[in-house]
């Protein structure tokens, strides 16, 4: 065969960039929810006045 019609190497490029912008999303993304949850719902302890 002369060549082959399909570019794997185009591919394999472009689901690296997706996993690098997936990463990159989970990472700024999972502190800031972490951050959201505890000015959201804080600690209940003593200090809150819970018995």
């Amino acid at each position: 065969m002369a060549g082959s019609p399909v570019h794997l190497r185009g591919t394999d490029r472009s689901h690296a960039r997706a996993e690098r912008i997936g990463f990159g999303v989970l990472m700024i993304g999972a502190p800031i929810l972490m951050l959201g949850a505890a000015f959201f719902h804080p600690p209940h302890g003593i200090e809150s006045g819970a018995q």
